[in-house]
Order: structure tokens, then C-alpha cells, then sequence
């Protein structure tokens, strides 16, 4: 359900709500490429070109800032 925000033909970016997530902000260009993020207990939903190598991105950075 969208409550506010743009869905069509070249993505999906404002704010949106299904059972499975909860509200959650997307920005995304490409479900078949979607990544969930938990950002401070708010969902966001991204389209990076390549997913695999954005979480392993996202997670190198985490595990440095554990090391901080």
C-alpha cells in the first residue's frame, strides 16, 4: 500500500506499508535487485546494481565500527 510516494514504471520511492515489513521507505528501481535495510528499527528498501556486493560492503562497515 502506498501512503505516500511515487510506484510505476521506473520505481518505487516514498513510503509504503505490506504485511510483511511493515511500513518501510523504499527507494528502489528493481524488486528483482531489492535489499532490506533495518536503519535504527525503520525498514528501508534499496536497489543496488549489485546486491551481494552492497551487503558486503554494509557489513565491512559495521565490523569496523564495532572495532571503533
Amino acid at each position: 500500500i502506498r501512503i505516500w510516494g511515487i510506484g510505476g514504471l521506473f520505481g518505487f520511492i516514498g513510503y509504503f506499508r505490506n504485511s510483511r515489513l511493515g511500513n518501510y521507505k523504499a527507494y528502489s528501481t528493481s524488486n528483482k535487485r531489492s535489499v532490506i535495510l533495518d536503519v535504527n528499527g525503520k525498514k528501508v528498501v534499496v536497489s543496488p546494481d549489485s546486491p551481494s556486493g552492497f551487503i558486503k560492503a554494509v557489513k565491512a562497515l559495521q565490523k569496523n565500527k564495532r572495532q571503533l
